[in-house]
């Protein structure tokens, strides 16, 4: 986790994360793959939390990062959200017990995940080309 980090600008930051801009710094996702809503953020029965941070908007040019928590006792079903044509690769998968990824494990923008239970999956995309840090 801390080679995740050290690794990673867009886990550096030195200032909040609003969720503002285009895209957003911080995006953050429902169990449908849908934006959260007050009425999830408030359900006390939400097992599922998935946000992605912008590559693009981090102090230093990096990759999008998703990463899906699944607290729940049954796997979830997950439409990968990001931008168009985003190809993640994973780098943490919990349900090893060295937390290494199966080789090649990929998830597409679009396409249906399956979150084990009580798993949490982290996945970097490379930024499109032309979208660099202002």
């Amino acid at each position: 986790m801390v080679s995740l980090q050290r690794d990673h600008p867009v886990l550096q930051r030195t200032s909040f994360l609003t969720g503002s801009g285009s895209p957003p710094d911080i995006a953050w996702y429902d169990r449908e793959g849908r934006p959260m809503t007050p009425a999830r953020w408030d359900d006390p029965a939400t097992r599922f939390l998935a946000f992605l941070l912008a590559g693009d908007r981090a102090a230093a040019p990096d990759t999008d990062l998703l990463a899906l928590l699944n607290s729940g006792a049954d796997a979830v079903d997950f439409a990968v959200p990001g931008r168009t044509g985003a190809v993640y690769e994973v780098v943490l998968d919990t349900t090893a017990p060295d937390g290494a990824p199966a080789a090649s494990a990929t998830l597409k923008t679009g396409d249906v995940c399956t979150v084990p239970a009580r798993t949490v999956l982290v996945a970097t995309a490379e930024l499109p080309t032309g979208r660099q840090h202002p």
